[in-house]
């Protein structure tokens, strides 16, 4: 596998194609964005593209369930993060509610 200026290139016959750029009247319509390839027991996935943030959530899922792992936490309500904290053989979880005022300026600095 190659890439070049954006466009990933294979010539392995067993990788597969899991997203195509959509840029119409430009080079990269059409060309693989993301690809993946069995390797032993695993695979490997290159992303080769900025993705949105649908596109990153059903990428994670799609990773998440091909790899069996499963997240240690619990789905949050908005507003709510989740932290695992781990100290010798204890193990606990802690949560912090974020004002929307914070939650405001989290999302500018995530934008930068």
């Amino acid at each position: 596998m190659t890439t070049s200026g954006g466009s990933i290139r294979t010539s392995a016959s067993d990788v597969k194609v899991l997203m195509r750029y959509h840029a119409p009247r430009s080079w990269l319509d059409g060309q693989a964005a993301v690809v993946t390839r069995k390797i032993g027991k695993g695979s490997f996935t290159y992303v080769g593209a900025w993705l949105d943030d649908a596109s990153t959530k059903r990428s994670v899922q799609w990773m998440l369930t091909e790899s069996g792992l499963k997240p240690d936490v619990f789905p949050a309500p908005e507003g709510v993060e989740i932290y695992r904290r781990v100290q010798g053989s204890r193990r606990f979880h802690q949560t912090i509610t974020l004002p929307t005022a914070m939650k405001d300026a989290l999302a500018i600095l995530h934008r930068c």
